[in-house]
């Protein structure tokens, strides 16, 4: 297991710039208007459009009936499902990692919120249960290296995915691995984190990284300095990352059971994938109609 997902901790500070409410509105906001007609947040008119029942508000309240089943893949500290179990939702997470599940479950306890947790491979789960929504977040499908593992963790999520469910994935975007390094966003650009006494400086990556064109794969190099009431902390490792374009995991989703429903380009202002400005890729998915 990587140091680095071994340091549940560190990981949850080193992406703690990530603003999980508002992601987690618009994940609520993307169910609803992608969301097919027998869920209980809005039906579908004979137009294609969302007919909204009586009653209901702009942002969902936690404990209302509306309540979804929610699953966050790759999950890591669980920041999302954590968010969407405080607003009622019935949350559950997964990961590979044991001292990642183990924390996110210290994390449930504490927050007095209750959230499933499973320590399983996204490449292959099975759990005796459906979702609404699924989603696998901050480019953790790269972890899938080959084109079967791929198509098996899409077979699984369809597995679990409710017949009117979505699934969501939020990966690079391919302007930012086809031409590696030619933009600011993309691998190589570090950044600072501080909560209280502690400073931690990340570098996920960088530009001179070995790449395997052939494969889009590339041996990502990470490093973690944590300074901490004047102690320095070095953490440094590294693992193997695949880049995937939108046409594979289109084709490899509709292999699984999957049709590509809505991309957008980032979680802020909801770009569309080609816009200049898109800095993900952001790709939705329901079960295939038969």
């Amino acid at each position: 297991m990587s140091k680095v997902y071994a340091s549940p901790d560190l990981y949850e500070l080193a992406f703690s710039y990530r603003d999980y409410r508002a992601e987690c509105d618009r994940l609520e906001q993307w169910y609803r208007e992608v969301s097919a007609p027998t869920n209980s947040l809005g039906a579908r008119t004979n137009c294609g459009e969302r007919s909204e029942p009586a009653g209901r508000s702009d942002s969902l309240r936690p404990g209302a009936d509306n309540s979804l089943r929610v699953l966050e893949l790759a999950a890591g500290p669980s920041d999302h499902a954590l968010e969407l179990a405080r607003r009622g939702h019935r949350a559950a997470a997964l990961d590979l990692s044991a001292s990642m599940c183990e924390y996110a479950r210290s994390r449930a306890r504490r927050l007095g919120l209750e959230l499933d947790v499973y320590a399983a491979d996204m490449s292959n789960f099975q759990l005796d249960r459906t979702f609404d929504l699924v989603f696998v977040m901050l480019s953790s499908v790269s972890h899938l290296m080959t084109w079967d593992s791929l198509v098996s963790h899409l077979t699984s999520v369809a597995r679990h995915l409710s017949p009117d469910g979505l699934f969501l994935i939020e990966t690079t975007h391919p302007a930012d691995f086809l031409g590696r390094g030619s933009r600011s966003t993309g691998v190589g650009s570090p950044w600072v984190m501080k909560s209280g006494a502690r400073t931690l400086k990340v570098k996920w990556g960088s530009p001179d990284d070995p790449y395997d064109v052939l494969k889009q794969v590339f041996d990502a190099h990470v490093r973690l300095e944590l300074e901490e009431d004047g102690a320095v902390s070095v953490f440094e490792d590294h693992f193997p990352m695949r880049d995937f374009t939108l046409s594979e995991l289109s084709t490899a989703a509709r292999e699984a059971g999957l049709t590509m429903v809505r991309t957008a380009g980032d979680f802020e202002r909801d770009l569309p994938l080609d816009h200049g400005e898109a800095w993900r890729m952001i790709l939705m998915f329901q079960k295939a109609r038969v």
